[in-house]
């Protein structure tokens, strides 16, 4: 019995390790995140939402703001976009009976217009 608990435990602890966000690279470095819609000439290529950590309770990984906008320039770089407007932040929050551990970004992505 002890043998499976810790067993179950290291798989945990193995999960959450593997959970974080993938590395950056150049174009989703140049992908500007704001709060407010692009002045100038952009096109809006519609709504994004980036989702870091998962899971209920303990039996999860829990999300950041930092994992959320790595997440957010990956999305807008594979839609084509390099601007992203922040409209919602949301940390973790009780979802039924369970305590959803994930940082969710809602934003609209744009592109440069030429």
């Amino acid at each position: 019995m002890l043998r499976m608990a810790m067993i179950s435990v290291s798989a945990l602890v193995l999960s959450a390790c593997t959970a974080g966000p993938s590395g950056l690279h150049q174009a989703t470095l140049e992908v500007d995140i704001q709060n407010v819609a692009p002045g100038g000439k952009y096109r809006n290529l519609g709504p994004i939402t980036a989702r870091h950590g998962r899971g209920c309770g303990l039996f999860g990984s829990q999300g950041n703001y930092e994992g959320a906008v790595i997440i957010l320039r990956e999305k807008a770089v594979a839609r084509g976009g390099n601007y992203v407007q922040i409209v919602k932040q949301q940390d973790e929050y009780m979802s039924d009976l369970c305590l959803d551990r994930a940082y969710i970004i809602d934003g609209f992505a744009y592109k440069t217009s030429e």
